[in-house]
């Protein structure tokens, strides 16, 4: 993986996980493998992607349509890259 991504919303968990999913079937899943979800409490998760072009991520979350969802549910992003670590 070699994104975390921390999202805090105001839906619900079954709202923004079907967003997620949704997402990830249409075009996401272009550039996004490989993610995993995790609830971190009632109004937060972990995202851990590996993202293969990051153009198109922004791109995707600028648009209109991302941009009006993301007000609609109360949803707000920190992007964080990652790398492996030899130990």
């Amino acid at each position: 993986m070699n994104t975390l991504i921390k999202v805090t919303h105001k839906c619900s968990w079954e709202e923004i996980e079907a967003r997620k999913t949704y997402d990830m079937k249409d075009h996401a899943g272009k550039f996004i493998t490989n993610y995993s979800l995790f609830k971190e409490s009632e109004n937060s998760l972990i995202w851990l992607a590996d993202v293969h072009n990051y153009k198109e991520l922004k791109k995707m979350m600028n648009s209109p349509e991302e941009k009006a969802l993301d007000k609609e549910m109360g949803v707000k992003y920190q992007f964080y890259s990652l790398e492996p670590l030899e130990v």
